[in-house]
């Protein structure tokens, strides 16, 4: 399929309204993802969720075409074997793909198509296999993950829920960091210790959590988890005043479905790393925190 034949789902607001609050939003994720990790820069980066529909293929999407527009050579893949995305999002076809390079002895070359974002390519998954546990687990997919590590500057990839399938927790060992997506309101606490407790057993680097979907007037717009404590800033108050919230209300284990999901993901920026800041201050705003939620969280 042709480059000028691809129409972009309107979720893609990073490249059709490069200026918008959201836009402006994602690119500061993508700056302190670049910080998160300091000694060995991170070459390729998978996203997960609790459930579906948690906005996690928007987000990396919307992430991989920020990091282009930086003049990065990116490829995104998409490894959700199960219930493919990206090809819907860039409005290209899904005949051929990663399933092909898997069971094919041609490159990966044959496969990636070219999106209407400058540097940016896609790796569609191709046909459904029977068996996509087994695939993931297989030796020609982590010979092709180095290879496109070495390939491109940066490589994403969209993983499956993690509390669906294991397919995320198989990924994660191939990738460098992981990204978790968490819809606000929609996950339950021990829906969330779970998940990140199958992360942990197979080690995987979890870079920070990103909390999608809090309306704009909500105290909790600008949102900093770390640890054990909570804090919520809201529009009228100045940043330097925070005050603890309540852990009743911690919007990651919300579980009213009462406020309607927004047309387009409301993100918030990831929190630096330690190293960065020596203990000494915090980040004036947040979302993704350095780590993973404890059952004492």
């Amino acid at each position: 399929m042709s480059v000028r034949s691809q129409f972009y789902d309107p979720d893609l607001i990073t490249h059709l309204d490069p200026l918008s609050h959201v836009s402006e939003t994602i690119k500061i994720i993508r700056t302190n993802v670049e910080f998160s990790s300091i000694d060995k820069p991170l070459k390729s980066i998978a996203v997960t969720s609790t459930n579906q529909s948690e906005g996690k293929s928007v987000i990396i999407a919307n992430l991989a075409i920020t990091y282009a527009q930086a003049g990065r050579r990116v490829l995104l893949v998409d490894a959700d074997l199960r219930r493919p995305m990206l090809h819907r999002l860039f409005g290209m076809s899904n005949r051929r793909g990663m399933t092909n390079v898997l069971l094919s002895d041609q490159g990966y070359e044959a496969f990636v198509q070219e999106t209407l974002t400058d540097n940016l390519f896609v790796l569609t998954t191709g046909p459904v296999p029977p068996n996509p546990a087994e695939m993931l687990m297989s030796t020609s997919f982590a010979t092709l993950m180095e290879t496109l590590k070495q390939s491109f500057d940066m490589v994403f990839v969209d993983a499956p829920p993690i509390a669906v399938v294991t397919d995320a927790a198989l990924i994660s060992t191939k990738v460098d960091g992981m990204i978790y997506v968490v819809r606000s309101g929609e996950v339950e606490r021990k829906q969330l210790q779970h998940a990140t407790q199958l992360l942990k057993q197979v080690k995987a680097n979890v870079i920070g959590y990103v909390l999608n979907g809090v309306p704009e007037d909500s105290q909790y717009y600008y949102y900093y988890y770390a640890k054990q404590q909570q804090y919520g800033l809201t529009e009228n108050t100045p940043r330097s005043r925070t005050r603890r919230a309540k852990k009743n209300d911690n919007p990651f284990y919300q579980t009213r479905k009462s406020r309607r999901r927004q047309p387009l993901p409301v993100l918030r920026a990831p929190v630096l790393p330690d190293p960065l800041t020596n203990g000494q201050e915090k980040p004036k705003m947040g979302s993704i925190n350095h780590g993973i939620a404890s059952e004492d969280d």
